[in-house]
């Protein structure tokens, strides 16, 4: 099998993948077979091994929703009213039959999720990323003024680097020990 990218063969794969999901992030399957090309990386899955991925999705969906605050849902007339429908036509709509909206069943009452909702009544989607994508962590800079050298202060002109003597300063940044002049 060639890959559709850049027609190279595919490589054939058992184990581990990491699939992304606008819903989840990442997530990973284990005791996959999979395609992958070695010239892009680009990966394909069969369609047994999608079928295995929705549900493994679809499950891991479903147990975040349920870990939600139960605060955040509302029942199926204060969604309906939400929504402008009746309780049986918004127990009926496909869309949200499909998952559209997320919602919990408790004690064979179903739930629907308040932000959910909403989001549905603006866009027709009411599905949000329940896992937020993890920000890459800025450097953070420390600005030290340093005060003028001393004129009693050691200087060597073959290194034309001048060593400052500040203790507190040294143990605080080590590389203000010495200060380099260029020319």
């Amino acid at each position: 099998m060639k890959c559709y990218n850049c027609g190279n063969a595919f490589t054939s794969f058992s184990g581990g993948l990491e699939l992304p999901s606008d819903i989840l992030g990442n997530f990973t399957i284990n005791n996959i077979n999979y395609f992958k090309c070695a010239n892009c990386g680009e990966i394909f899955l069969s369609d047994e091994a999608w079928a295995i991925a929705d549900k493994i999705e679809d499950q891991l969906i479903i147990d975040f929703v349920s870990n939600l605050p139960f605060n955040k849902f509302i029942g199926s007339s204060k969604a309906a009213s939400i929504l402008g429908m009746s309780r049986q036509a918004l127990h009926k709509h496909r869309r949200i039959r499909r998952g559209f909206i997320y919602s919990i069943t408790l004690e064979g009452k179903r739930y629907y999720h308040i932000d959910s909702v909403n989001l549905f009544k603006k866009s027709g989607d009411g599905r949000f990323p329940l896992i937020k994508k993890p920000h890459k962590k800025e450097k953070e800079y420390i600005v030290v003024t340093i005060p003028p050298i001393p004129s009693d202060s050691f200087y060597n002109p073959d290194l034309q680097t001048e060593t400052i003597g500040w203790v507190s300063y040294a143990n605080f940044h080590p590389q203000l020990l010495e200060h380099s002049y260029g020319n």
